[in-house]
């Protein structure tokens, strides 16, 4: 795994046969992320959308508890796309307990400044732990793209420890492991997640919710 994240080769197409657990990773974050999409655009009545929009906040608080923290920026990245996230009055109808349960998570893996939030509390979480992969590949491009292979002739040992140092965290979260009894019909679902074209659940979105429609408009 750890030569995987060299040399940035997950995107690289010449390079990306080196890093096959890099992309899977992100192949399955893509497809948690769109799952929630189309799980969303495809109820059609308002309170069954309220309904699964508060089952996956659950889902969403559970999997921070357990600080798996690359899942739940999945789910998030899911509502906030844009065939889900102008969906207002589906938002609305959900309790207060639930708005803020969403708020909490929005807030704690908010990109602003650089997902400071998010940096501070990954610092203090131990395995076992998931954190969120996409921001060590962010960071990791950036280490490559921002400093030279060598400086005057020489190895530019500063950033050989930047890139140790990115991805000695993530050895150590694969220190220890969750221990949950595996579940046959949850793998099977995990590995099977239902997809809709974007375009298509964008389409869905607007049938649902049509532009400028009042709620009473809205099938309830």
């Amino acid at each position: 795994m750890p030569s995987e994240l060299l040399n940035l080769a997950w995107s690289k197409p010449k390079l990306r046969h080196k890093s096959p657990n890099v992309l899977a990773l992100i192949h399955q974050f893509n497809k948690v992320s769109l799952w929630i999409v189309t799980i969303i655009v495809k109820r059609d009545k308002l309170k069954n959308r309220r309904k699964i929009l508060a089952k996956i906040i659950n889902i969403a608080t559970f999997l921070r508890k357990q600080e798996n923290f690359n899942c739940v920026m999945a789910i998030l990245s899911g509502l906030g796309s844009a065939p889900i996230s102008r969906l207002k009055y589906s938002f609305e109808d959900l309790s207060t307990k639930y708005r803020l349960d969403l708020e909490d998570l929005e807030n704690e893996l908010s990109t602003e400044n650089s997902f400071q939030n998010y940096r501070k509390k990954i610092k203090q979480s131990s395995p076992p732990c998931i954190p969120y992969f996409a921001l060590y590949l962010t960071d990791l491009t950036a280490v490559e793209d921002g400093n030279k292979d060598e400086i005057q002739g020489l190895i530019n040992f500063g950033k050989r420890k930047l890139i140790y140092d990115l991805i000695s965290e993530i050895i150590n979260f694969q220190k220890a492991s969750y221990n949950f009894q595996s579940v046959h019909q949850i793998e099977t679902l995990l590995l099977n997640l239902e997809n809709i074209d974007e375009q298509e659940a964008y389409t869905r979105s607007l049938k649902l919710e049509p532009r400028g429609a009042r709620k009473d408009e809205i099938l309830n």
